[in-house]
């Protein structure tokens, strides 16, 4: 079965954790009115855009693993250091 959830405008993730026993992310998201949930997956798509760094930084707690220089008419390119 494949469910799928996209972030809404207003909401954020607050926290995020992987228990490796379940193999299981565990994603807490803050919404409108301060509504909590938490969302558990098996796998988790970074479509973070030009925010994709940020959101690798909070699934991993790696630091500068990569870093996103928006530039108009380039192209992204992924490396470390």
């Amino acid at each position: 079965m494949i469910l799928t959830y996209s972030l809404k405008l207003g909401e954020r993730i607050t926290s995020t954790s992987y228990d490796e026993p379940k193999s299981v992310w565990q994603v807490r998201i803050v919404g409108a009115g301060d509504k909590t949930q938490t969302l558990t997956a098996g796998v988790i798509i970074n479509c973070g855009g030009n925010y994709s760094d940020e959101v690798h930084e909070m699934l991993t707690g790696e630091k500068n693993a990569f870093k996103i220089r928006p530039a108009k008419g380039s192209f992204v390119v992924f490396e470390n250091g």
